[in-house]
């Protein structure tokens, strides 16, 4: 979409979201949906709208005030839940450590590494499942549009390499699958991103919580499984010619060998490996001392590791500049729409709003007579179709209450159904407004065009869906019962 349309437009959006709003706050309760209910449902549809076709900071910002001057809590009380959660400081201190690996070269190394191994050697699609690898750890390390922004240059150089042109299948098959592999990492790390949020209004509905360890290994599979499911996919039913990097030699791409890793580097990586054990670890231990002392420092670990390295230093430059890190990397759209995300998911499930007698009306008809493994499909097509329509967070936590009444009624845990569709509603890339891998995918007008995302976009996600179906259902049912 061009700027000049964007601009032309925008105050019809502007518009548009505040007659949602004002539609809901001054129209007459639906029963059994409260005045209350109405003012927080008008505030939700209101900052969703904006979200897709405004813009993603303002409307956050906005949402929490509305919120605070809806009745449900004092404003001051809003900003304090919304802006002052553990989860979203976390988050921002996540994006700061993994900010400063980037800044050290390191997520650089780790992309040339993949590309430069012997095994690629004259075998194309050994040298494609590498890429795909390599941008789904660059993911899990960092953020997911970071790797891309690292990758995507890297691979262009490729192009021009082996004489690929832009117009090629095999170049256009690559960048959107290389953005899916991100999409899996994102979808794997659930300390990062939209999940906090997921798991916190989970925690908050159904009184426990969603440990990260089984979550992790049941992503992990699956996403490995979809990525070589993926190039299945493009080997045997896409078929892009290859014949350019059929005799790849990694030599080719490693004309500037890598050097071993800087001190600043390996305490980088250390302090993310650490990071990681140690948000896991809660899931392994026994119950003791040591359990609950990790537990309770979950959200402070990160601020602790950034601490640590702004007061480290090598040659005297400390390992992390706080100020220069978090102006280049804090994404600030995602920490606001998180923090506004978590405080009206929690309105919306909050006694006093008839929000959830609502939902059962309408959901009970639907699903009524269903055994529970229908049921899970259902909901993971469901989630994933509006994911890819909509903000990804959003649609997890509006499927949460659905799911827990039905497990509730079913008299079945709902554990593992929110596994499987948190991660499927990670899965969004097909159109610009479904994340910010869609929006980038969509803006590189010149490598791709509409169709061609929406052609191989699509066919990417599905295989990830049935894999999420085929391999998921049995998976989570082995780890968490």
């Amino acid at each position: 979409m061009s700027s000049q349309k964007i601009k032309s437009t925008y105050g019809l959006h502007v518009i548009i979201s505040a007659i949602i709003l004002l539609v809901f706050w001054l129209m007459p309760p639906i029963a059994p949906v409260t005045p209350l209910g109405m003012r927080i449902l008008g505030i939700l549809f209101s900052v969703i709208y904006a979200w897709m076709f405004i813009d993603t900071i303002w409307p956050s910002l906005i949402g929490i005030i509305l919120l605070g001057i809806s009745g449900y809590m004092p404003v001051d009380k809003a900003i304090t839940t919304a802006l002052g959660n553990p989860l979203v400081n976390m988050i921002l201190y996540i994006m700061i450590l993994t900010g400063a690996i980037s800044e050290a070269g390191l997520c650089d190394y780790v992309a040339k590494w993949f590309l430069t191994r012997k095994i690629n050697n004259g075998r194309p699609w050994v040298f494609t499942t590498m890429i795909l690898v390599a941008s789904y750890v660059l993911s899990v390390m960092t953020l997911v549009t970071s790797s891309l922004f690292l990758l995507y240059p890297i691979l262009y150089s490729m192009f021009e390499q082996f004489k690929l042109k832009k117009e090629d299948a095999y170049v256009k098959i690559l960048l959107i699958s290389v953005a899916m592999a991100g999409t899996l990492g994102f979808a794997t790390t659930p300390y990062k991103g939209a999940l906090p949020a997921m798991f916190n209004n989970y925690a908050n509905i159904t009184g426990t919580s969603i440990d990260y360890f089984p979550y992790m290994v049941v992503a992990v599979i699956l996403s490995l499984v979809s990525i070589l499911a993926m190039v299945v996919v493009i080997k045997y039913i896409l078929r892009p010619d290859i014949s350019a990097i059929k005799n790849i030699n990694y030599e080719q791409l490693n004309k500037e060998p890598l050097q071993p890793l800087t001190k600043k580097q390996m305490i980088l990586l250390g302090a993310l490996v650490f990071y990681m054990i140690w948000v896991l670890m809660p899931s392994i231990l026994p119950q003791g001392v040591v359990r609950d002392f990790m537990n309770n420092m979950q959200n402070g670990i990160a601020i602790l590791l950034v601490a640590l390295g702004c007061a480290l230093k090598i040659e005297g430059e400390p390992i992390i500049h706080f100020q220069k890190v978090i102006s280049k990397y804090a994404a600030w759209s995602v920490i606001l729409i998180v923090a506004s995300a978590i405080c009206i998911g929690n309105a919306l499930t909050a006694e006093g709003t008839g929000i959830i007698p609502l939902l059962e009306q309408i959901t009970q008809p639907i699903f009524e007579g269903k055994s529970i493994l229908v049921f899970t499909i259902l909901m993971i097509v469901i989630s994933f179709v509006l994911t890819n329509l909509c903000n990804n967070m959003v649609i997890g936590m509006l499927m949460i209450p659905i799911f827990y009444l039905f497990t509730q009624q079913m008299n079945t845990s709902s554990l593992p159904i929110a596994i499987l569709v948190f991660f499927i509603t990670c899965i969004a890339m097909i159109t610009p407004s479904s994340s910010p891998v869609g929006a980038i995918l969509h803006g590189n007008s010149q490598w791709l065009s509409a169709k061609d995302i929406y052609k191989y976009a699509t066919v990417f996600c599905i295989v990830t869906l049935l894999v999420t179906i085929i391999v998921g259902l049995p998976v989570v049912s082995l780890i968490v019962g």
